[in-house]
């Protein structure tokens, strides 16, 4: 265990713990790429908001992995710094989609994936149902 555990029996700052931040934000980066265009966030903005905060959580695997490797002495492989990479890409998308939505509720229409948009007629965030314009 001593190479898995780093400096004292069990240690947080092992290589092994650097592998599992590196990869949990590969993957966190990933999935949050690949679910800013799946979800629809149909006028909603606090999908943006929670897509945003798993983009963040892949950013601060990312650092946490490449701070493990540093302290170790060790060059870090790319896994971690893609994984931060797919992160900012998430931030960056959601906050275009966040504008795309803010803009569309006064009218305004950017280019916009399919799927975010609320179809015409649906109540939009700051409207109760009962209030909707046919």
């Amino acid at each position: 265990m001593g190479q898995w555990a780093g400096y004292g029996q069990g240690a947080a700052e092992g290589i092994g713990w650097a592998r599992f931040f590196g990869w949990s934000s590969f993957g966190f980066g990933v999935t949050t790429v690949v679910l800013c265009f799946v979800i629809p966030l149909e006028g909603q903005y606090d999908r943006t908001v929670w897509l945003v905060l798993f983009g963040s959580a892949a950013v601060w695997l990312g650092g946490m992995s490449v701070s493990r490797y540093r302290s170790l002495g060790q060059r870090w492989p790319a896994i971690p710094v893609i994984g931060i990479g797919l992160g900012c890409l998430t931030i960056a998308i959601m906050i275009y989609a966040f504008t795309v939505l803010v803009l569309a509720s006064y009218g305004i229409e950017w280019p916009a994936a399919a799927n975010w948009l609320a179809p015409p007629g649906t109540p939009g965030p700051g409207m109760p149902p009962n209030e909707v314009e046919t």
